[in-house]
């Protein structure tokens, strides 16, 4: 019995495995510990080891961890729908803040002139 990596397995590790297969669902790594006569510690390091490898996977919670031996299943990807917008619903706002300035009479009229650049005029657009 030998892992991907090509090592011979211990015996924490068999124990471990055989758990796995006969577990109904996940396990903590204490019911693990409990049903396989090691360790707590000597558990979670190989639990960590065979992680690493894919021989046994979390159910990606961080504490406490669930683990199984088989993978987690993925949900299926749902498409989202588009939402639908009323672009016409609202009244067409013409902002009076944004308008030009005609509180003082001639207050705009240097825009009406052309910009100096680089030494030379050169004229405004008309927005």
């Amino acid at each position: 019995m030998t892992n991907r990596l090509g090592s011979l397995k211990g015996p924490v590790r068999r124990a471990i495995e055989r758990v796995l297969e006969r577990a109904e669902g996940p396990l903590s790594r204490e019911e693990i510990a409990q049903r396989c006569g090691h360790t707590s510690d000597d558990v979670g390091r190989a639990l960590s080891a065979m992680i690493n490898v894919g021989d046994c996977y979390t159910d990606g919670r961080r504490r406490p961890a669930r683990y199984t031996a088989e993978p987690p299943t993925q949900k299926a990807p749902t498409v989202s729908q588009p939402r639908a917008w009323d672009f016409h619903a609202a009244p067409n706002y013409v902002p009076k803040e944004l308008r030009p300035f005609d509180g003082r009479p001639g207050a705009m009229d240097a825009y009406g002139l052309p910009s100096l650049v680089n030494g030379q005029r050169i004229a405004r657009c008309a927005a």
